[in-house]
């Protein structure tokens, strides 16, 4: 079950990511303590630890604050790019979470689409993007270097 999408701001990017308020019920239930840790798997299997905080009152503002960061520089987030977190059932474990990163594709500033983020590209700094023009016609972008995002 999907709880949220967001396309990532420079606070998500450079400090902690904003969770949406309607998400919040979905995640495991806090006891005296405004943080709790939440273990999630992103789409190549490898496990993060993130910081959920709220408030400690009033508006609750729920936000993954450490290990958020990790996340970030390991996917070479910017912004514009966009997560979706995710929730499933583990008859073994009970609730499972798992996150998604897409990268926005752009072209003087201008986001074409989002791109699935994957490791192996990242390291190698190449990107590699089919389009289709107005006429229907396939073309093909690709990027190599410090200019690859």
């Amino acid at each position: 079950m999907k709880l949220f999408s967001k396309l990532l701001s420079q606070t998500d990017i450079r400090k902690r990511l904003s969770i949406p308020m309607k998400s919040f019920q979905s995640f495991p239930r806090f006891k005296a303590a405004h943080a709790r840790n939440l273990q999630v798997k992103d789409e190549s299997g490898g496990l993060w630890q993130f910081r959920l905080c709220i408030r400690k009152k009033n508006y609750l503002k729920p936000v993954f604050s450490t290990g958020w960061g990790k996340f970030v520089q390991s996917k070479n987030l910017q912004v514009g790019d966009k997560v979706k977190l995710y929730k499933e059932a583990d008859q073994a474990s009970g609730a499972q979470f798992k996150i998604k990163a897409k990268r926005a594709v752009k072209i003087f500033g201008v986001v074409f689409g989002l791109q699935d983020i994957d490791a192996d590209a990242i390291n190698r700094k190449y990107r590699s993007v089919i389009h289709f023009d107005e006429s229907g016609q396939k073309f093909h972008l690709s990027a190599f270097g410090s200019y690859a995002r």
